[in-house]
């Protein structure tokens, strides 16, 4: 490359990280709160108590009867940098109009490709939802007392056999 396009290519990606980093600290600045997407797959869920957000998203769209893996970031509110935390983490999935919920979840800290572990990042495996319908995914920081502080997100899953023949299929439909 020449000696006039390196510098300028610098200079172009160096202005695009500064926007951008711009634009995602207006998005994640101080007072946002809980925001659903059109997507089930993200959450953003706000412990104001914790002083601590916590960036919640499915490794693809959530679907019945698959072992699903979730990746929760904490986040400190004001930086939105990856925050230590001390507290465990505890995820419960729930489906309110059944009155149960799915098989316990495992929450582990994420591991760097050195096997160090990421601080404020959480992988969560053994996420089953067992049937079509309305279920609730509880997040909840448990510290060192007992004391758990809890937050919640909602999303809606459709059987298999729901989208193949909507008439036919019950299982999984709860009004």
């Amino acid at each position: 490359m020449s000696r006039i396009l390196k510098p300028l290519l610098f200079v172009a990606f160096t202005s695009l990280v500064i926007i951008f980093s711009a634009i995602n600290s207006h998005a994640h600045g101080e007072g946002h709160q809980e925001v659903p997407t059109s997507s089930q797959k993200k959450a953003h869920l706000v412990f104001k108590e914790k002083n601590l957000h916590l960036h919640v998203e499915f490794a693809k769209e959530p679907e019945v009867g698959t072992e699903m893996q979730i990746t929760v970031q904490a986040r400190d509110p004001k930086t939105h940098q990856l925050k230590a935390i001390n507290d465990q983490l505890e995820v419960v999935l729930w489906m309110p109009s059944m009155g149960h919920g799915s098989a316990p979840t495992s929450v582990k800290p994420t591991l760097d490709e050195q096997g160090k572990v990421i601080p404020g990042m959480f992988t969560v495996k053994s996420v089953y939802f067992v049937m079509g319908g309305d279920w609730e995914v509880y997040m909840s920081l448990i510290d060192g007392s007992g004391n758990k502080v809890s937050k919640k997100f909602e999303i809606h899953l459709i059987d298999q056999e729901e989208n193949i023949n909507p008439q036919g299929a019950q299982h999984g439909v709860h009004h």
